[in-house]
């Protein structure tokens, strides 16, 4: 057993503040690990048991022959439920993962058990589900509050872009007409919050119909909305035809403005520079021999890049590489687009150069439509 025990000593530290009892016989079935969770789901100390028989837990010795039996031939049990007897006797409801332990050359020098009592599993998922719900309720509130408050600014602004003193002031009326159309989409964010929770929580499949053009203008304009005071070039380039409307999750838009919105924000260049194009490609064969329309939408901008290394990480959850932001947003769009069964990742905009800004590309799917409509390349 001395492949086991070095094992032991070098991640004791582990094993003392670990929550799931970890047990490890050697290939006898006697003891060789008894952590201080499995101490007191047992009430056993590890000096009492250590080079002992690992049956000593099992109600039936039959039991414990039978699990091992198991491992030896799948390699490992994961959520077994049975009894664990405790040192006064008292049955506890256990759930068990149980696995071999190989050495370096494949050899089984061991086994491993997890255990957790089941009544603190349950209890911890009861209490899980009390924060769910609290959460889900806070996030009701706080969408309606927001919702209530956001039309009533809706309203007050619509009054002074219907106003004709308003009107005459050039100035005043692009900054209302602005200010409105940030405001709608604060609508819009509250609304899609609520549409994010159904998909993600409930497994519900929500879809719309989108036109493609329609939704690049919209994004590339909120954009310049949203940095009307910066020095920004932005181009943007749209196929022939108007229409290409395909079947989508209604946080597509949501998931594209925070991509071009990135470009944008994380620049830093004194003449910051964003490209969108929007290509359309019919008749893609897909693995079952279905034709397609591809849509491919690709940002670039002259901005600092993103490292090779950072190119996957930037896309995981809590992942942040800059100063600001949460780290949620481009795991948000990356779970839109995958409902949307596209792709989404970034590149160097000059291959091998990730100081000369970035590329991100964004790719769906959508069955071939017959209406077309002709349609004009924007500057």
């Amino acid at each position: 057993m001395d492949h086991v025990e070095p094992t032991f000593e070098v991640l004791e530290p582990i094993l003392a503040n670990s929550q799931f009892a970890i047990t490890v016989a050697d290939t006898k079935g006697l003891l060789t690990i008894f952590n201080v969770a499995a101490e007191k789901l047992t009430g056993y100390t590890r000096e009492e048991v250590l080079g002992t028989s690992v049956t000593r837990f099992y109600e039936e010795e039959e039991e414990c022959f039978a699990l091992w039996e198991r491992v030896r031939l799948q390699g490992k049990i994961e959520g077994y439920e049975t009894n664990m007897v405790h040192k006064n006797g008292e049955l506890v409801p256990v759930s068990l993962f149980l696995a071999e332990i190989h050495d370096e050359c494949g050899r089984v020098v061991g086994s491993m058990a997890l255990s957790m009592d089941q009544r603190e599993k349950d209890r911890l998922a009861s209490d899980l589900e009390r924060e769910k719900s609290r959460v889900r309720f806070y996030n009701d509130v706080l969408r309606h509050d927001i919702r209530n408050a956001t039309q009533t600014i809706s309203g007050y602004l619509q009054m002074l872009v219907d106003r004709r003193e308003c009107r005459g002031d050039g100035v005043a009326a692009k900054a209302v007409e602005v200010c409105l159309r940030q405001a709608r989409r604060i609508r819009d964010l509250i609304e899609n919050v609520g549409i994010l929770e159904r998909i993600e929580n409930r497994g519900e499949r929500i879809t719309q119909s989108v036109d493609m053009v329609t939704l690049v203008r919209e994004v590339v304009g909120l954009v310049r909305d949203t940095y009307s005071d910066r020095d920004l070039k932005m181009e943007v380039s749209l196929p022939p035809q108007d229409v290409f409307v395909i079947e989508s999750c209604p946080l597509l838009k949501d998931a594209l403005f925070n991509l071009v919105d990135n470009a944008v924000a994380h620049n830093g260049s004194s003449e910051p520079w964003v490209s969108v194009k929007l290509e359309h490609e019919p008749g893609v064969e897909a693995s079952s021999r279905e034709k397609f329309d591809k849509y491919r939408i690709t940002i670039e901008d002259n901005g600092p890049g993103i490292a090779e290394v950072n190119k996957d990480l930037i896309f995981q959850r809590y992942i942040r590489l800059c100063v600001g932001g949460s780290g949620l947003g481009l795991s948000v769009v990356k779970a839109v687009v995958k409902r949307c069964e596209g792709e989404v990742w970034v590149e160097d905009r000059v291959e091998g150069c990730p100081e000369k800004g970035a590329r991100f590309v964004l790719e769906l799917y959508s069955r071939p439509r017959n209406k077309r409509t002709t349609g004009r390349v924007l500057e």
